[in-house]
């Protein structure tokens, strides 16, 4: 079990200085492209991939919590009291609308966990959705509520502020921490008979 729990925190090691350009020898990575959570980006065995896998709910908690902290310190990654991360990735019209808790938006994103696996994507679906802040978890509707029209963000949401302990599947595992690409493409007028 020791040994399991050292590898398992050498895996996640291993993976988060990866992330953050460092390669597996301790000495910066040189590359024109943002890190990303891949297998592209820090090559693994077999065994660490599956070691990484199978992490129990536990560990795979204090792998996120470190990825979050690690995280934060990132250059333009803001840290909101909420526990909310993102970072800019493209702004928005100056003046662009901001949408209201309840106000529908058009919107693109992709959803991964902290181990670089996609749940969702409507970019590989090739359409974007509409909702309002208020139909869906409390770390985009936070976010919604800040971006505005046009404006492009990658979100860094804790669990608590998206499914909690409640397993949604296989790459949403209890105590996620999930990393969005999110776009507000059009915020929608409210109907004059609406009063929010």
């Amino acid at each position: 079990m020791t040994q399991r729990l050292v590898l398992v925190a050498l895996v996640a090691l291993s993976a988060l200085l990866a992330v953050y350009g460092f390669s597996s020898v301790g000495k910066l990575a040189v590359t024109s492209q943002p890190a990303a959570v891949s297998s592209s980006v820090f090559p693994m065995s077999r065994k660490q991939k599956t070691a990484l896998k199978m992490m129990s709910d536990d560990e795979s908690g204090a792998a996120d919590a470190l990825y979050l902290e690690q995280n934060a310190k990132k250059p333009g990654v803001i840290v909101l009291p909420s526990g909310l991360q993102y970072r800019v990735l493209r702004e928005g019209e100056p003046g662009a609308p901001s949408p209201s808790k309840s106000q529908k938006c058009s919107c693109h994103y992709e959803g991964r966990n902290i181990r670089g696996q996609v749940f969702d994507s409507s970019y590989q679906r090739g359409e974007p959705i509409d909702f309002a802040p208020n139909q869906v978890i409390k770390g985009w509707t936070e976010a919604m509520q800040l971006m505005k029209e046009g404006d492009k963000w990658e979100l860094t949401v804790p669990s608590e502020l998206a499914y909690g302990r409640t397993r949604m599947g296989r790459a949403i595992y209890p105590g996620a921490t999930l990393i969005f690409e999110m776009e507000i493409l059009k915020v929608y007028e409210k109907p004059a008979w609406q009063f929010w």
